[in-house]
């Protein structure tokens, strides 16, 4: 795993990239092959650590910066879903089959159907909801996880404290998504101040300028209404 991320980032030669791909496909035999939660886990991680670097590889320089730059589409997306309760929407579907329509959707949530598809698309791309047809959707395995297991009319009467009654996947995803992500994007604007950008404090970080705080991360988290 360490290896991986040895050598030049995005101008791989054609053995680098043969190399990369051997180690692939031999971690995804022991991957099948594993037994035991250490094995598949160590195997699990080499599989994920050789796509990345195959993607250094074949990805053009120019465009991995901006592919790495939109990354924090992919939580925001989430975590709109995830607030929404789209999982459990899709969950409650009459359809035989678990499908319903983006038009559906709309009717129960009020979020428009275009936005719907757009959004459920997007994540269909990372195995997060399946597109069966036209702008008709079924849980896929992930996505079933975000189904917090509560009924989607009770979410909305009580959208806050549905994260403490239900699974914990769609709380998780919540704290990331609206705390995290937004502290994360703060650094760019934190770190051109030198009060963030020189100091170790833990209490003074691109969270506590987003948030107007100089308790720490966790003091926060403690304090009631957060």
């Amino acid at each position: 795993y360490r290896s991986l991320s040895q050598g030049p980032a995005a101008s791989g030669t054609i053995s680098n990239i043969s190399q990369v791909s051997k180690l692939l496909a031999q971690s995804l035999v022991d991957l099948s092959a594993a037994t035991n939660d250490k094995d598949r886990a160590k195997a699990f991680n080499t599989v994920q650590a050789a796509y990345g670097k195959l993607e250094t590889l074949v990805v053009p320089p120019g465009l991995l910066l901006q592919q790495v730059s939109l990354s924090y589409q992919l939580p925001m997306v989430l975590g709109t879903v995830n607030d929404l309760g789209i999982a459990e929407i899709l969950s409650e579907s009459t359809d035989r089959g678990g499908r319903m329509s983006s038009q559906e959707i709309e009717e129960r949530c009020g979020l428009p159907a275009g936005k719907v598809s757009r959004f459920l698309r997007f994540l269909a791309g990372r195995g997060i909801f399946e597109e069966v047809s036209p702008d008709v959707w079924e849980h896929t395995e992930a996505s079933k996880l975000m189904d917090s297991g509560l009924p989607y009319e009770e979410i909305v009467r009580d959208p806050i404290h549905r994260f403490a009654k239900g699974t914990p996947i769609p709380a998780w995803i919540s704290h990331v998504a609206g705390l995290c992500v937004m502290s994360a994007i703060s650094m760019v604007t934190a770190f051109r101040e030198d009060r963030y950008k020189k100091s170790y404090d833990v209490s003074e970080t691109p969270f506590n300028k987003i948030h107007g705080t100089n308790a720490t991360f966790w003091q926060w988290l403690e304090q009631e209404g957060t």
